[in-house]
């Protein structure tokens, strides 16, 4: 990969997403944060190799933000989450919590070096950045 993995963050607790920023922007992840509310379903993402997710409720907001990081067949990481998870397809995986930084640093190189590069896998076309509302 010619490029510094993109990682896309999200979880309801701001604190979370700032532990999980600092681990993996140390272990030389390119992280995009992203807290409830700014995602609006209009926004398609740029670049984003993986998401990790920390979901502690299965509200309309979270379950579109699931469904769109599928449909660009982004592999997603969820956090503490019961395994009924893994229903959601072959590029979600379910880490327990609290989070071991070591395992999800591994688990995020594997799937960012199976991962194209490439902009959206489904189309070709490079979509719109992912920018805080």
């Amino acid at each position: 990969m010619d490029r510094t993995p993109r990682i896309l963050v999200f979880a309801n607790e701001p604190i979370l997403i700032v532990d999980i920023m600092s681990e993996l922007e140390a272990r030389d992840f390119e992280v995009e944060p992203m807290k409830p509310g700014e995602h609006d379903g209009a926004r398609p993402f740029k670049r984003v190799d993986v998401a990790v997710l920390d979901i502690n409720r299965s509200d309309e907001p979270s379950l579109n933000l699931v469904s769109d990081l599928l449909h660009f067949d982004i592999p997603l990481i969820v956090l503490g989450a019961s395994d009924d998870m893994s229903r959601l397809g072959v590029n979600t995986h379910i880490l327990p919590k609290p989070v071991d930084y070591n395992h999800l640093s591994d688990l995020l190189a594997t799937l960012t070096a199976s991962t194209d590069p490439a902009p959206n896998r489904r189309s070709g076309e490079q979509p719109e950045a992912l920018m805080p509302g």
